[in-house]
């Protein structure tokens, strides 16, 4: 009589601690299976993804130190312009506190010298305390002028003088004696030599028209 198969189901039965083997019907002892009773497997990172991480993080502190040397190459060229502006003037300017100054050898209207110092991207000068004022009369007489355009009209109203360069009011000033006067719709403000008080080089108001030597300053 054939016998009908049967089958077999085994389930791993729960181990008790120290019971390494089991039996099978024939007495052959047997290495008991280890059962995984937990509802997930323990998750095991693959190397190569802590590669790739590892790799982010170098790109990304690379980029850093890339953008903050550039950033500090920046500023420090920026440093050195401003640095080379204070110490250093093109050709025929002159060097002063910062400053540099030109001279109009020429004479001119006070406009058309104003004209040219625009062209060399200033304006007239502006004499903002004393020991400006003092320099500049210094030098004046070491070139050998005795009447100056400087930077200050009273063109927009009479009596308020303000400086070309920045439309700010005239503060500091260093008129000669009885001046301004406005003698003749005189408007514009030069540095001269009045010979009749033998004082050098105050300031005047002069008319605009009136053809003198010039001082840019940038």
């Amino acid at each position: 009589m054939a016998s009908q198969g049967i089958e077999l189901q085994y389930e791993c039965p729960d181990m008790t601690h120290g019971d390494e083997h089991r039996y099978d019907i024939c007495g052959v002892a047997i290495e008991k299976k280890k059962c995984d009773n937990s509802p997930h497997s323990k998750k095991v990172e693959l190397p190569w993804k802590l590669w790739i991480k590892i790799i982010l993080v170098v790109v990304m502190v690379s980029i850093m130190s890339l953008c903050i040397s550039i950033a500090v190459t920046v500023l420090m060229n920026t440093r050195n312009d401003e640095v080379a502006k204070i110490w250093s003037c093109e050709n025929e300017w002159i060097l002063n506190n910062g400053h540099c100054y030109f001279f109009g050898s020429s004479n001119t209207s006070w406009q058309a010298a104003e004209n040219h110092c625009k062209r060399l991207r200033s304006h007239l000068v502006k004499i903002n305390d004393v020991g400006e004022n003092l320099w500049l009369k210094t030098l004046m007489k070491e070139l050998g002028s005795s009447d100056m355009w400087i930077g200050a009209n009273d063109c927009g109203t009479e009596g308020q003088y303000k400086w070309v360069s920045d439309g700010s009011n005239v503060t500091y000033t260093d008129w000669d004696r009885l001046q301004p006067d406005d003698l003749n719709n005189e408007d514009c403000i030069e540095l001269w030599d009045n010979y009749k008080t033998l004082k050098i080089s105050h300031w005047n108001d002069n008319r605009c028209s009136s053809k003198f030597h010039y001082m840019c300053e940038k």
